[in-house]
């Protein structure tokens, strides 16, 4: 099993919410706020251009990448980078490579059954991360309206998760030509 130090644990935020039919190639998205990543027990935030670059060598460099509704957060992060740095950084970078969907760890999607968070119609639906923590370790409580609180919260979520067996520390596999992924394998 791979050590949870080979873990970066992130967080990006938008002014207005991501909708999931954007796609990050073509479509105007919200401009990124904040991104906060934790790697190698270190706290970051992208305060500016050099910074984003850190982020995308800690992701090259991390086994894993952990984050709640990554598809979201890797797209806005993507789509920033690419209006912020230009194409041509994005490739040389080979920023798609770093943000590799088989490394990431999606909170979101592997805890839903497991957090039971349903809607006013009575209906499952994907938990908020202050949900995930509350199933986690219930009756603590911490600060996650900081996104310096949301990287924390991933990271203490984590070992949880995997104690309970909802994911696994390994690369996923996808099939070629797939649109999705198996998310009972995320």
């Amino acid at each position: 099993m791979t050590a949870l130090g080979e873990v970066l644990y992130f967080d990006a935020r938008a002014a207005e919410p991501v909708k999931p039919s954007l796609n990050w190639r073509t479509d105007v998205f919200p401009a990124m706020t904040s991104l906060v990543w934790i790697w190698k027990g270190r706290l970051n935030i992208a305060e500016d251009e050099e910074s984003l670059s850190r982020f995308i060598d800690h992701c090259y460099d991390a086994t894993f990448l952990c984050g709640f509704n990554c598809h979201a957060s890797v797209s806005l992060v993507k789509a920033e980078i690419i209006a912020v740095k230009g194409r041509e950084f994005y490739d040389e970078m080979a920023v798609g490579e770093a943000l590799d969907k088989r490394k990431r760890i999606d909170l979101m999607l592997c805890t839903k059954k497991w957090v039971d968070a349903r809607d006013m119609s009575g209906e499952l639906r994907f938990p908020s991360l202050e949900e995930l923590f509350s199933r986690c370790f219930p009756g603590q409580g911490l600060v996650i309206e900081r996104q310096e609180g949301r990287a924390k919260a991933l990271q203490l979520c984590l070992p949880r998760v995997l104690l309970e067996g909802l994911t696994e520390l390994r690369q996923r596999e996808y099939r070629e030509n797939a649109k999705k992924a198996d998310i009972s394998q995320v």
